[in-house]
């Protein structure tokens, strides 16, 4: 008889407590916003703010580290930060990149444009 009251009891028992800690788990949904998310430059040299708007760990995401006409400050962080993007002046002609930012399953483009002082063709 005891075993017969025991096994549902201690059934009842095991879901009611699964079911408590599944509801104290929380999962938020991950935000990433680039604020603007085009830039655009003149041929001198100058900066540029970037608002990251995100909630989880965010971080640079492409092959840019080639070129070295542009940098980042900071490249990747947790939550939300100001960006600081800087650029050198640009002797030739104008140029432009997408550089992409990650968050667990968000990609976003920055768009950077920067005028040249001349047209690099030939005459």
């Amino acid at each position: 008889m005891k075993k017969r009251i025991i096994l549902p009891v201690a059934a009842a028992v095991l879901t009611f407590t699964v079911m408590q800690f599944a509801g104290c788990e929380h999962y938020v949904l991950p935000e990433l916003t680039l604020s603007p998310d085009t830039l655009y430059f003149n041929a001198q040299a100058d900066s540029q703010m970037v608002s990251v708007n995100t909630n989880v760990i965010w971080y640079r995401d492409d092959d840019a580290s080639r070129t070295d006409w542009f940098s980042f400050s900071p490249e990747d962080g947790e939550g939300s930060a100001v960006m600081t993007v800087r650029v050198k002046a640009n002797t030739g002609s104008d140029r432009n990149i997408g550089i992409v930012f990650r968050s667990e399953t968000i990609s976003r483009t920055l768009h950077i444009f920067q005028k040249g002082e001349g047209d690099q063709t030939d005459q």
